[in-house]
């Protein structure tokens, strides 16, 4: 039994200083102390209950158990929030990494958007089937992506296969192999590389499993949101394996929280960006644009603000034409902080859905206009390619 002689003791009001922001705040750790004491006691008469004849529901008391496990965590975690001071000499001087160059930053969140079908999750695996393996895929510039120079005194690229962690809300794990089936057939360098590809790319099926980020279990959505279980244990598979990308698909299965609200989406970024430098791993989230023109992710423009660098896959018009001839697909870089804006990439679909680097904005206009007729004819054979 807790007494009130036990939470004054902890308190020791006596010798609280209540005129200085450090004294309130060791009163605050004393109170959050007294909390934990109330926690632990409370777990043992829950656990209690379960005994004799007149046990309580075994479900009903875990599910306490569970909340007060939760409110002792979020204590450890706020008590362990003190900020230190970094001296100037003692931060290490490190060049920036990169796993694609001037495209994919290391260690931070880089969001990927478009509209819903476009072939986001296509591309994202292209791109993964490319950094697993370090091959010689799509062109991301002037240089291929294997053949970039880099001194000590430039920026660094990673230069072997890399392991992945391709966390799905949408798509089944076989509907992603029947896609790298695909893949194989249409890019002899994935076929090639397949075997290094499937030991490097991990898939993990997050249907069911919910939200990394969020309010917590039976919390509204108005809090601002914090690391949930689920999110820990998929930082920890990504540690696990050292992982140098986390895909997250899509953002509206990943963040539970309110995605208009700019702290609850501050929080989740800059989270994921301080715990992907200290574990080595970036992240790429997929979204959708939102309703509102102009616009480059749904929600709060604290997005685009948090991310260090944003991706736009989409149909683009020449300026001046509206014709359909003059529209085509392209991937745009539209925001980076660590690099120069990268020009255009130019693409078009295969009939599987995947993508193709176009060489000209004719090519590509010619790819779009071909890939809207197939997709308004719905040639069955054609579409029949989609899962190989």
């Amino acid at each position: 039994m807790i007494t009130k002689e036990d939470v004054m003791n902890i308190l020791d009001l006596d010798t609280a200083d209540y005129d200085t922001l450090t004294g309130l705040s060791e009163l605050q750790r004393r109170v959050e102390q007294a909390h934990g004491l109330f926690t632990e006691y409370k777990i043992r008469q829950a656990t209690d209950r379960l005994s004799g004849e007149n046990a309580d529901n075994p479900l009903y008391v875990l599910t306490e158990i569970d909340e007060y496990i939760d409110d002792k965590r979020h204590i450890l975690k706020n008590a362990e929030s003190d900020l230190t001071p970094i001296a100037w000499n003692d931060i290490e001087a490190v060049t920036r990494e990169w796993l694609i160059p001037h495209w994919l930053p290391a260690n931070t969140v880089t969001l990927f958007t478009g509209q819903g079908g476009t072939g986001k999750s296509w591309l994202t695996l292209q791109v993964a089937c490319q950094i697993a393996s370090h091959a010689e895929g799509m062109a991301w510039g002037d240089e291929s992506y294997e053949t970039p120079k880099v001194s000590e005194s430039n920026d660094s690229i990673e230069q072997t296969p890399q392991h992945i962690v391709f966390a799905t809300y949408e798509d089944e794990p076989a509907e992603i192999k029947r896609r790298l089936n695909a893949l194989c057939y249409s890019f002899d360098w994935i076929a090639a590389e397949r075997k290094t590809i499937e030991t490097h790319l991990h898939i993990v099926d997050m249907r069911g499993v919910g939200s990394v980020w969020g309010p917590g279990l039976d919390k509204h959505i108005s809090v601002t949101g914090e690391l949930l279980r689920s999110g820990e244990a998929l930082r920890k598979v990504c540690e696990d394996i050292r992982a140098r990308l986390l895909i997250l698909d899509p953002l509206s299965g990943a963040f539970g929280g309110n995605e208009n609200d700019r702290t609850a989406v501050y929080d989740f970024v800059s989270s994921f960006r301080g715990w992907g430098d200290a574990a080595k791993c970036a992240m790429l989230v997929i979204g959708h644009l939102p309703k509102t023109p102009g616009v480059g992710f749904s929600g709060s423009t604290a997005w685009e603000a948090s991310a260090r660098a944003m991706w736009l896959l989409g149909a683009k018009t020449d300026e001046g034409n509206d014709s359909e001839e003059t529209t085509y697909y392209a991937l745009q870089h539209t925001k980076s902080n660590y690099a120069v804006k990268q020009a255009d990439i130019l693409l078009g679909k295969n009939s599987n859905g995947s993508w193709v680097r176009c060489d000209s904005i004719r090519e590509a206009c010619e790819a779009y206009t071909n890939d809207k007729g197939l997709t308004q004819e719905g040639d069955d054979d054609d579409l029949a390619n989609i899962s190989l």
